[in-house]
């Protein structure tokens, strides 16, 4: 007899499943049939049958049968926005017929599925009630392994809420969703006024399961039944008083489960409908939600832990808000007379965005002072729950869940975090100890994927940890007791956890770097498995940065030894993108130039750009592939110079800016790197000379990060073309016209540059080191290399007099400078102002009204010489191993 019923479930599955293949497939013909299969499927299936009729079903049955209905209810055909719309215009009488034909029968399935979600029928209230008993509320079977396991059972609740889930409980959660979606009023009505029965009847098991199932649905459709619902009465009349009750018992382990389910259920109905609580409500159960982190019953608690991630979650939502208004509303410089004629064409409409974006930046203001507020008063509660709670656990997805919420706790408190320290301080290493170990009861040697996860979560927890308090949180030896081992066993390739690990750990791996004032004996110790990641190839824009802030940190002498893979690895990786690049301009069918590929392009060239800058000398022999590579993919032919995407031109302004710093220390190696070609060297300087001369459009509305880069990009191509040009290294064509009247008015845009180049260095010297740095030793380590640069500290004035007197002197005279210029139809704007630094006069910026300013140049710059100050950020001196050496310019 069991096996004719399991052949029968079977058939019947075969049967739905062509059902649904048909409706999916013909959904138009199919329409007229819709009507009988839903009373098939609804009514004889689903509300028929009581609900240990339909639980004994094949789940597969289940899902198949729900299914369906929510498939037709999705159904575009079956909406009244193409049953009702008319017959296109001017189409044959034939095809007019045929789409009327086809309308009827999509308004047979439109109006059966109409009632299906409308009050009038009754259909609505009996399915809601049949989905919320059926297929939603909890067996019997899975209350007894609540309490037999209750680590097991929040995992196989977890996974229900997954997208992919197929099981009947989800899916039936997702046909009440499409329901909402297609009859709003009438399911949220059918829902609520169940809601309200149930809790007005006597207390039992079965009713107790379907109050929590309804519960449940409530909170998975509120963006639909929110209007609906007054949550923060529902609060303060049933939720918060069963809470406030409870909780004792809960503390105690005094209770008994189905008073658990419905417990859980209400911390859950917190988190998920947290953002319609009033201050004060909101703040009432974030201390209630805390609280129950030390209940007995582990699924309560660790559903407090849910809860409080979707309650402190609205702190970062607002957070993120308040950084974007912030970062919108700063001041930027702009072109006078473009931007005003903008802001003239949009009339009152943007004072009425800009007042709406302040009204809703000053909300979110508001609420997150006072929700941080809520949230100081509690956070060692909060922190010491979550760690007692850890050692309660055993299985990883639990421990997971806590890690995510201490994550999260750290990332909303930011430096506040400070006197909590001593708790999370304290607590990490027993984490580590339980995640590392191994043997008997050891989570390492049962299952590597759950070691991975949570080795993923400690490193979350330690990368936000460390990039909040930096130095505060490195000095704490317990933290770093920490951070270091664990980066030593996440990026070890031999272990089988490294390939999922290792670039979450060099997040951290850079977080510690920069938190540091100087590299560690740890910090060595690491760079073995650096290498070895090098040698591997697969994460090279991910070391390169690392290796860069190595150098930067004073640590160059610990690479010596790793010197051959480091110039390996940026040879190939330089080599392989300009094959990439190349091969996606030439060929269309070719594979694309990725981001992923550009950007391992540009950190090679930024990494490189560093070591230049600090071992000016010993690097041209040493990258001398790596730079031949760069110049050569200037040079091609094939590559044009404008019309390219952005990352290709990315790309090329990073290689750029590398050959020429380059070229101002040695000006006569281009020749050399482009076989000494004076062709192939004319195809390079004609685009070097487009990229550096290339005023993008957020530089010329006032994006100030885009002028910032403008300006120094133009600054350092002139100070290396004079480089070529006085050491006798230039050839030919950038001396006559047409090359060299855009030598010349490239030169007369970095001296028109220098007033706002020099704002720039002002400003990063005026940088604090705690409050714009995040007090971070990278970047001041990289603003005192800067100081020292021959980019900032040259007089961009003489240096294009240089370059100007030299020209003027291979072409017999001022004079017949200025006539060469001229010759070829050049502005005679730019021949006044070659005029102006020939005589030692600065042309001031255009001001768009083609009026310059006009200042003696004093000879001794301000700048020139700079000598080291006696402090920096933090009281931090400021030093630099090297920099690019001035050769008389």
């Amino acid at each position: 007899m069991s096996e004719l019923r399991e052949m029968g479930g079977r058939l019947q599955e075969r049967m739905v499943r062509v059902v649904l293949v048909v409706l999916e497939t013909y959904p138009v013909p199919f329409a007229e049939f819709v009507p009988f299969f839903l009373q098939l499927f609804v009514n004889s299936a689903l509300v028929d049958q009581d609900a240990v009729a339909v639980r004994a079903m094949r789940p597969k049955l289940r899902v198949l049968l729900v299914r369906f209905i929510a498939k037709c209810l999705l159904n575009p055909f079956y909406r009244p926005e193409w049953v009702e719309a008319p017959c296109p215009v001017g189409i044959p009488p034939s095809q007019a017929a045929a789409v009327a034909a086809s309308k009827a029968k999509a308004a047979a399935a439109h109006a059966a599925l109409s009632q299906l979600v409308s009050s009038a029928s009754g259909q609505c209230a009996s399915l809601v009630e049949a989905l919320v008993g059926k297929y939603i509320a909890l067996s019997s079977e899975e209350v007894q392994e609540w309490q037999a396991d209750p680590e097991s059972y929040a995992r196989s609740m977890d996974s229900e809420c997954s997208p992919d889930a197929d099981a009947p409980r989800p899916i039936g959660v997702g046909l009440l969703l499409c329901m909402l979606e297609n009859g709003d009023e009438a399911v949220a009505n059918a829902l609520t006024q169940l809601a309200t029965r149930l809790q007005q009847q006597p207390p039992s098991p079965e009713s107790i399961l379907m109050r929590e199932a309804c519960y449940r649905c409530i909170g998975e459709g509120f963006q639909h039944i929110s209007p609906h619902v007054a949550f923060n009465s529902w609060y303060n009349s049933e939720l918060e008083p069963q809470l406030s009750a409870r909780l004792p018992e809960f503390m105690s382990g005094g209770h008994d489960i189905y008073a658990s389910v419905l417990q859980a259920r209400a911390l859950w109905l917190l988190g998920v409908c947290g953002s319609q609580m009033t201050h004060v409500n909101w703040c009432s159960a974030y201390r209630l939600v805390v609280a129950h982190m030390g209940a007995r019953d582990l699924v309560v608690a660790l559903t407090s832990v849910t809860a409080l991630l979707g309650m402190t979650a609205l702190i970062l939502d607002d957070q993120a808000v308040l950084e974007r208004y912030e970062a919108l509303s700063k001041p930027k410089a702009s072109v006078p007379g473009m931007m005003d004629s903008l802001q003239l064409g949009e009339g009152g409409a943007g004072s009425m965005e800009q007042q709406e974006n302040e009204s809703v930046a000053a909300t979110a203001r508001a609420r997150v002072e006072e929700r941080m507020a809520a949230l100081s008063d509690t956070l060692s509660q909060a922190l010491a729950g979550a760690f007692s709670l850890l050692s309660r656990l055993s299985e990883v997805e639990s421990m997971v869940r806590v890690l995510q919420l201490v994550s999260v706790l750290v990332e909303v408190m930011g430096t506040r975090i400070l006197p909590q320290l001593s708790i999370i301080a304290d607590a990490l290493p027993k984490i580590w100890q339980t995640a590392s170990s191994s043997g008997a009861g050891g989570l390492a040697s049962a299952d590597t994927g759950a070691v991975v996860r949570l080795h993923s979560a400690l490193i979350a927890v330690l990368t936000h940890l460390v990039s909040k308090l930096r130095s505060a949180a490195m000095k704490d030896p317990r933290i770093p007791g920490v951070v270091f081992p664990l980066l030593q066993h996440s990026t070890n390739l031999s272990g089988p956890e490294s390939e999922c690990l290792v670039e979450e750990a060099f997040r951290l791996w850079n977080t510690a770097l920069s938190s540091l004032p100087e590299v560690t004996p740890q910090l060595l110790e690491l760079l073995p498995n650096l290498s070895a990641v090098l040698r591997r190839g697969k994460d090279n824009a991910q070391v390169f940065p690392i290796l860069e802030n190595y150098l930067l940190l004073n640590a160059g002498g610990s690479l010596d030894a790793f010197s051959p893979i480091i110039t390996s690895a940026l040879s190939t990786t330089v080599n392989n993108a300009v094959g990439v690049l190349l091969a996606s301009v030439v060929n269309p069918a070719a594979p694309s130039f990725s981001p992923e590929v550009a950007q391992e392009a540009i950190t090679s060239a930024a990494l490189s750009d560093a070591m230049l800058q600090l071992y000016p000398q010993q690097v041209p022999a040493l990258l001398q592939d790596t730079f031949t590579s760069m110049a050569q993919l200037i040079a091609q032919p094939a590559l044009p110079a404008a019309g390219l995407p952005v990352k290709v031109v990315n790309v090329m302004e990073a290689f750029i800016e590398v050959l020429s710093r380059l070229t101002i220390a040695h000006p006569d190696i281009l020749p050399r790197l482009l076989g000494g070609d004076p062709q192939t060297l004319a195809r390079y300087v004609d685009k070097w000379l487009v990229v550096a001369s290339a005023r993008f459009l957020e530089e010329i509305i006032g994006v100030k990060t885009m002028a910032m880069l403008g300006r120094f990009r133009r600054r350092i191509a002139t100070i290396a073309l004079t480089s070529m040009i006085t050491s006798g290294n230039a050839m030919e064509a950038m001396l006559t016209p047409p090359l060299l009247n855009r030598v010349c008015a490239l030169a007369i845009m970095a001296v028109q540059d220098n007033a706002g180049f020099q704002t720039d260095q002002m400003e990063m010297d005026a940088l604090d080191f705690k409050s714009d740095l995040q007090e971070d030793f990278v970047l001041v380590k990289r603003l005192s290399m800067m100081r020292q640069d021959i980019v900032r500290t040259v007089t961009i004035v003489q240096v294009v007099k240089q370059m100007l007197t030299s020209i003027a002197a291979r072409l017999g005279g001022e004079a017949a400078l200025l006539a060469s210029v001229t010759s070829q139809a050049g502005s005679q704007k730019l021949v006044e102002q070659m005029q102006k630094v020939l005589a030692g006069k600065e042309c001031g910026a255009d001001s768009g009204d083609g009026e310059y300013d006009e200042d003696v140049i004093n000879d001794d710059d301000d700048f020139e010489g700079l000598a080291s100050p006696s402090g920096g950020f933090g009281g931090m001196p400021f030093t630099s191993t090297g920099s690019t050496p001035d050769r008389g310019i």
